[in-house]
């Protein structure tokens, strides 16, 4: 007696629908894990800790699973770099459209370069960085018509920043187009909280230099007594402008500037496509 095959085939297909709908919508490819955040530190780009990865086989882009944010946010103003193998300023921008609905949290999101199999993570990033790099780590959010300015090359402060009134007292290497800024000294300083009976210490704040730092007897003229020398360096200063100006509504002066820590190259000069997704591994867009 033979037996009957069309049980074993319905069974089959049942199965199969099953698979297909529970793979219908779903990434592109798996998320890299969230321990190899970008931003992070300097590290050596090609150590076991690195938070960037080389010579991966970029996603398949030929499956159009799009994010949530495609509409929203796009890649544009690409820099290359005049360096033969080095970063130089080689940057991307991602920019978070003025008719978005709302904040766009871009920290895990992932940029890969189709050429290279050069993947980063964007991690989280400093919003109120002390002068030695130190600071809370924040969530990169763009708010509408915000853009994150992703430079390659490592961070001076370690990690990812956005920019302050008072980033002119630090002597890094930032982008040339970070403002070097810093608030006038008398609008902090006076009123004089103690006598000053011939106006010689508030005749000297309302003439010191923008991001001066006078810090020895010889940066004084005669007449400035001890009382005014200590207040004055109590108040010049990058950490002591960031503890006097945070909480200011203006204090942050630009966009987030994002770093991927990388000593070389991100990206090819030519016949390059940049892919950028985002944490759950669908496809932002690409450039």
């Amino acid at each position: 007696m033979k037996s009957n095959p069309t049980p074993l085939i319905i069974i089959f297909v049942i199965a199969a629908a099953i698979f297909m709908v529970e793979n219908d919508g779903g990434p592109i490819f798996e998320p890299l894990p969230s321990t190899e955040i970008s931003s992070g530190g300097t590290q050596n780009q090609n150590s076991n800790n690195s938070n960037t990865s080389t010579g991966t086989t970029p996603p398949n882009t030929e499956v159009k699973q799009e994010s949530e944010y495609r509409r929203w946010i796009n890649i544009q103003n690409r820099t290359r770099s005049r360096f033969e193998g080095a970063p130089g300023e080689e940057s991307i921008t991602i920019a978070l459209s003025y008719s978005a609905p709302g904040p766009v949290d871009i920290s895990k999101w992932q940029i890969w370069s189709v050429s290279t199999g050069n993947k980063a993570i964007i991690g989280n990033g400093l919003l109120y960085p002390k002068e030695n790099g130190d600071g809370e780590l924040y969530p990169i959010i763009l708010y509408p018509g915000e853009r994150a300015i992703v430079y390659t090359y490592v961070s001076p402060l370690q990690y990812s920043y956005k920019p302050n009134i008072c980033f002119g007292y630090l002597n890094k290497n930032f982008p040339y187009h970070v403002a070097r800024q810093c608030p006038y000294l008398e609008y902090s300083a006076l009123p004089l909280p103690f006598f000053d009976r011939g106006n010689e210490c508030r005749d000297f704040i309302e003439n010191l230099p923008i991001c001066d730092t006078p810090s020895d007897d010889e940066d004084y003229p005669a007449g400035i007594t001890s009382q005014c020398q200590n207040y004055v360096e109590s108040l010049v200063g990058y950490d002591n402008c960031v503890a006097h100006w945070n909480n200011n509504e203006n204090f942050h002066t630009g966009n987030w500037i994002v770093h991927l820590n990388r000593t070389g190259k991100m990206y090819n000069d030519k016949n390059e496509k940049i892919l950028l997704f985002d944490e759950k591994g669908l496809l932002v867009d690409e450039l």
